[in-house]
């Protein structure tokens, strides 16, 4: 893995650079990833001057690349300069979502929509022709959100997100939004398939929430439910939402059940499986699944046979070794298989 500083305009400012220590990449799909790089400290310099930091591009023109928001410099025999900071998708929480306000449509047309609304200025471009299509319809309002927030909030129950990437011959990052395939036939973790060196499991329910009251603008409750046996409750005020801001009282139910719907997506049922995937067996990460792909994961001895999404990736590369560690981290609803 080689690095290279970037100043504003995402031109290269230093680098090629192959001396450091480690650099550890964390990539999320409902969540802003971030990274942590240590290098020496003859590298103090370009640091504090860079504004972002990525890879070497790939073969498919793709790279890591993060915004420069922490240089800590130590002097000495031991000395070093460490950088750290959020990756690209961050980028979209310094931004809000202007005033307060509602639009119709699917759900992809909206989300674009809302973020080409509020641009001002962002340091990267909307790639629509090439973002997933998620044609559902819905009704969605905002009142002063964080725009990554918002962004993720609308799309999680759709099991969607969104990506900003560098590619190899742009000038600047684009936005699309992504959508998870089903990989659970093809991309199979297994302890049978010697691709895993360890698994560690983890369910948690404390946080979870299957049933919503929404009360609107004028006290009425909207009620969303997705529980079978163990009913747990939570309510959600939208008083942004009101019956006069619609032109019939279906429509207004409809935005009532989307606030339902994007809060009862916030609170599943936890189930995480992180693994330190085995290096050289397949499946390869960024060639045979990628983040926010639908896989398969089994374990004989715990006696583990489940099919989970792909919530986050750390790639960790240190002392010239790049190890990848794939967390599964979401309980897949009717809706993603769909």
């Amino acid at each position: 893995m080689e690095l290279y500083f970037l100043n504003m305009n995402y031109k290269v400012i230093a680098g090629p650079i192959d001396e450091f220590t480690s650099a550890v990449w964390k990539e999320k799909y409902y969540e802003v990833g971030n990274y942590t790089i240590h290098l020496p400290k003859k590298f103090s310099q370009v640091a504090r001057s860079a504004e972002y930091i990525r890879t070497g591009f790939d073969s498919s023109g793709e790279c890591k690349c993060g915004r420069v928001d922490t240089v800590k410099i130590s002097t000495g025999d031991d000395g070093e300069c460490e950088v750290r900071g959020v990756l690209l998708e961050g980028l979209l929480s310094n931004c809000l979502v202007y005033r307060r306000g509602e639009v119709s449509g699917s759900v992809s047309e909206c989300a674009l929509g809302v973020l080409g609304d509020n641009m001002r200025s962002m340091p990267f471009e909307i790639d629509a022709e090439n973002s997933d299509v998620i044609s559902d319809e819905c009704v969605l309002t905002w009142e002063w959100d964080l725009l990554s927030d918002w962004l993720y909030g609308v799309l999680r129950p759709y099991g969607a997100s969104y990506e900003v990437k560098l590619h190899a011959g742009d000038e600047k990052p684009k936005f699309r939004i992504v959508k998870g395939g089903d990989k659970s036939l093809s991309a199979v973790f297994s302890t049978s398939y010697g691709n895993i060196i360890s698994l560690e499991y983890a369910k948690e329910t404390g946080k979870h929430y299957n049933f919503a009251f929404i009360e609107g603008g004028d006290g009425s409750i909207s009620v969303v439910s997705k529980f079978s046996i163990d009913r747990r409750e939570v309510y959600k005020s939208a008083k942004e939402i009101s019956p006069d801001k619609y032109e019939t009282d279906e429509d207004y139910r409809k935005a009532l059940r989307q606030k339902g719907e994007e809060e009862i997506a916030r609170y599943p049922v936890s189930i995480t499986l992180a693994i330190e995937a085995a290096e050289g067996v397949p499946p390869y990460y960024g060639e045979d699944y990628a983040l926010g792909d639908i896989c398969g994961v089994s374990d004989g001895e715990l006696g583990i046979k489940t099919v989970l999404r792909l919530t986050s990736v750390d790639t960790v590369c240190e002392g010239g070794r790049v190890t990848v560690y794939p967390y599964f981290g979401e309980t897949l609803r009717w809706r993603d298989l769909l």
